[in-house]
């Protein structure tokens, strides 16, 4: 039920029976365990943590990307660790390729397990020593104040009395991540350069149901680096075909700074082959290169590069020391013409007009927001910072990733996420980004004749697990059935948020084919839905639970309403009669009176089913049993707001229990609510990175503190926040 099962036990399922290409011969090596062939990992994935209990929900098959910040504009979009490297980047949309190289096995260790020449980062280089690199130092992060995704960075060196500020953005309708650097040196040293290194690995394809590709893949990322005078910049390049596009793919990204670098160095990736090449028949590793405060110049490489630059820095003396500024431009394009145009228009404008450009756009996207009625700022702040993740991560298709992270890998659209983000959207003022999600729903669902590319086994009116931008399956499992109605639900709803009858006639269809499978879908003993697979579980086609009753019973009530709007009264009869017998065959077979509860599966996971009898549709079951469902739901989620004290040391998804319980408490209990605030508040007070205020999919207790984790910053829950946030307190 929690994602973070390791896909590997179903690799060979997705690559036989749901993936109709053919891999290209740079990737043979990865189907080997597909054909039962015993052969080593891939160069990239080589450094599995064999210890997933230690790990504690950190797979060692995924790694962890370890972001605490995110900054993005919907094509480009770059996580940030606590160090301020960048481990995922994004582009040309937020569930298409990662361009970064980055492989983290195992979370407990220094930079998450990472080889140290992986990422982008930065670096100080001294005239008399070795280059400091700003991760080694202390950090302190925040968001810019308001409607920002403007990632602050402040690094301290007490040795030398110095101060670095770095302000990260990605602006708004340019591809390009902006650093803006601040040196404040009040010692007799001050740095003279400022050092940036990159190890990018461009990626051009994404193998249909194999969604491990582009960071396990790593090592055969193979792109075409070069140093371009004229522009002052590296520039790398890729092209290739795309099993999930079936069209070839271009990618180009360049790098350079505000002031010409006066060093430069493109090398090849040292950590390959444990670099017993690395500087004797390959160009050295631009991060060994850089390691003296000194770069060789090699002017280009094709095959797993690197790349460095040093900027001279100049002072200039104030009261508080003396202070340099520099800035730092990664950006991209299908060509490398068009990245360096776009650096060359990024530096035109330079990092403070990309600031507020950027924030003045925010400011209008969430102009007409509903925000809760709460007084505390936190609270506040991580209802605003979702609606900022949904604003900056959707793809133009309209698909919107549950988190951009590649480990674990959730960078593709959920339907089940996906109608609580669109809901969220419409809430937040951003009833056009739930439209594109909608028609992105309608466009990529299973037909008769056209079943998704990797999803051969997607039956008509359903989806794949998930999907890429395209629509392509992105996972191994072929499809879940709970998902058909959380899809159909959500593409009815935002018509009831907006009125939109041509949006409505454009969905129809889809919704009617989710309509259809739902009805058919019925186990003639009981009257259940029919047993299928539900919610990323691994045991295919065997789970009949309470979840998938109510996204059916939710599904076929957006149908209902849907066929009244638009005149198909025979439909609309049908469904409501079928939403009947469902509820019926609910009370006689999924309620468990000892210890009172709807269910129909064993486990943790069972927390989380079972708050769908709320949410998306508040089921008319048995007042009294909901009665007991609820006191026994709050039992199953009131040890998570004790943490760090207390027994429970890891949880997830609380906000699914705030949500749904709200409801119930507004109808039925209202003194449920004093403990649903306080749930909300330990959120954002305990469980939220502290600075930046983004919480993963799960939690645990690690040296005393509440600790986020899972896909950091999880959409999802991002979105749940703000949902609850809005049942529980009511609107501003």
């Amino acid at each position: 039920m929690i994602r973070t099962t390791t896909w590997w036990a179903v690799v060979a399922l997705g690559f036989t029976i749901l993936t109709p290409v053919v891999l290209p011969p740079a990737s043979d090596a990865a189907i080997a365990p597909a054909a039962g062939i015993t052969l080593p990992p891939p160069l990239g994935c080589a450094d599995f943590s064999d210890d997933p209990e230690t790990t504690q929900n950190y797979s060692p098959l995924q790694g962890s990307s370890d972001l605490h910040a995110q900054t993005g504009n919907d094509r480009l979009v770059a996580g940030l660790t606590k160090e301020g490297t960048i481990t995922v980047l994004h582009w040309p949309t937020p569930s298409s390729y990662d361009q970064v190289k980055h492989f983290s096995p195992d979370a407990n260790l220094p930079r998450a397990g990472a080889d140290p020449n992986m990422g982008i980062f930065l670096g100080l280089a001294y005239a008399d020593g070795p280059t400091v690199w700003l991760r080694d130092l202390r950090e302190t992060r925040v968001f810019r104040p308001g409607d920002s995704d403007t990632v602050v960075t402040t690094y301290r060196d007490p040795a030398r009395d110095l101060t670095v500020r770095v302000t990260a953005v990605v602006a708004e309708g340019l591809d390009a991540f902006v650093q803006d650097v601040e040196v404040v040196a009040r010692g007799r040293t001050r740095p003279t350069g400022l050092v940036t290194f990159e190890n990018l690995s461009l990626a051009v394809s994404f193998m249909p149901a194999l969604p491990y590709w582009d960071w396990c893949m790593d090592s055969y990322n193979l792109d075409s680096a070069g140093w371009d005078d004229t522009a002052a910049a590296i520039v790398h390049s890729r092209s290739g075909f795309d099993p999930s596009r079936l069209s070839t793919q271009s990618v180009a990204m360049a790098i350079g700074t505000g002031s010409p670098a006066a060093e430069h160095q493109v090398g090849a990736d040292g950590e390959e082959l444990d670099g017993l090449l690395d500087g004797v028949l390959l160009p050295r590793d631009a991060y060994e290169d850089a390691a003296d405060g000194r770069l060789g110049g090699n002017d280009s490489w094709i095959g797993n590069t690197t790349g460095a630059l040093i900027t001279p820095l100049r002072y200039r003396d104030g009261a508080g020391g003396a202070t340099a500024s520099e800035s730092v431009y990664l950006t991209a394009g299908h060509q490398p013409a068009q990245a360096l145009d776009v650096l060359a228009r990024a530096r035109r404008l330079g990092p403070s007009r990309i600031v507020e450009q950027k924030e003045a756009w925010l400011r209008r996207t969430l102009a007409d927001a509903a925000m809760p009625d709460v007084d505390d700022p936190l609270q506040t702040a991580l209802a605003r910072r979702s609606l900022i993740l949904l604003a900056t991560t959707q793809a133009e298709s309209g698909a919107i990733v549950a988190s951009i992270t590649t480990q674990p890998i959730y960078a593709e659209d959920w339907p089940r996420d996906g109608a609580y983000l669109a809901e969220a959207m419409d809430l937040g003022g951003m009833g056009d980004r739930s439209a594109r999600h909608g028609r992105f729903l309608a466009r990529t669902q299973s037909t008769l004749t056209r079943p998704p590319l990797g999803g051969l086994l997607v039956p008509p009116g359903a989806w794949p697990m998930n999907m890429t931008d395209t629509g392509a399956a992105g996972g191994p499992i072929p499809y879940e059935y709970d998902e058909v109605g959380f899809g159909a639900w959500s593409m009815w709803s935002h018509y009831e948020h907006s009125r939109d009858r041509a949006y409505l006639e454009d969905v129809w269809p889809a919704i009617r084919r989710s309509a259809e499978f739902m009805v058919a879908c019925r186990d003639p003993r009981t009257g259940l839905q029919c047993q299928n697979t539900e919610d990323d579980s691994l045991a295919l086609f065997q789970q009949q639970t309470i979840g998938a009753a109510m996204t059916t019973y939710a599904g076929l009530g957006g149908a209902m309403r849907a066929a009244r709007v638009l005149g198909h009264d025979d439909d609309a009869a049908r469904y409501r009669d079928r939403r009947r017998e469902l509820i019926a065959a609910v009370e006689a077979h999924r309620w468990y009176p000892d210890p009172g509860y709807y269910g129909g599966y064993e486990g943790i996971g069972l927390r989380k089913l079972a708050t769908y009898v709320y949410w998306p549709e508040y089921a008319p079951l048995r007042r009294d049993r909901m009665a007991e469902h609820s006191q026994w739901l709050w039992k199953q989620f009131a040890p998570s707001f004790l943490a760090p004290g207390g027994e429970r040391t890891f949880g997830f998804y609380d906000g699914l229990a705030i949500l749904g319980l709200a409801r119930y408490a507004h109808r039925e209990d209202p003194a449920m609510l004093p403990d649903l605030r306080r749930g909300l508040r330990w959120i954002a007070h305990v469980q939220a990175t502290p600075g930046t205020g983004l919480i993963g999919e799960n939690w645990r207790v690690r040296d005393g503190k509440v600790e986020t984790i899972t896909a950091t910053p999880q959409l999802w829950e991002h979105a749940l926040f703000y949902l609850a946030s809005l049942e529980v307190y009511g609107r501003r």
